[in-house]
């Protein structure tokens, strides 16, 4: 079954739209949040892939690379940790680099305001992080 450019865009749309708020868990949070998210992405790539299949198209077209996620939260989890808005820029960069390369939502883009909240954050409550209360 073939299916023309117009509606395999919109599609798309409707997969990175539901992939959206797993793909900014992975790239904001940590521990079993991202995993969650991780594994909610892979099945939003199964669906993806299904209907790749469906309409003999290339299987991996339109899915999301989740280890570019990965990298970014690892990226930004340094810039965070050392308060280093640079480090931060770096991570800004790659992730626009994916965008643009994979076609991503722009409102994917990561921006600077939501990396000073989440330092500030972590500055508050690092105590806990490197002294866990004890029992």
């Amino acid at each position: 079954m073939s299916i023309d450019k117009a509606a395999q865009s919109r599609i798309l749309r409707g997969f990175q739209s539901e992939a959206e708020p797993h793909v900014m868990k992975i790239i904001w949070a940590r521990g079993d949040s991202q995993a969650n998210a991780v594994s909610q992405l892979h099945k939003v790539n199964q669906k993806i892939e299904a209907w790749n299949r469906e309409h003999n198209l290339w299987i991996a077209d339109g899915t999301f690379d989740i280890e570019d996620f990965i990298a970014i939260n690892r990226a930004i989890e340094l810039a965070i940790k050392g308060y280093d808005p640079k480090a931060f820029d770096i991570a800004r960069t790659r992730m626009d680099n994916v965008i643009g390369l994979r076609k991503y939502p722009r409102q994917w883009q990561l921006r600077k305001k939501d990396f000073l909240k989440a330092a500030k954050v972590y500055e508050s409550e690092k105590d806990h992080f490197h002294n866990p209360p004890k029992q």
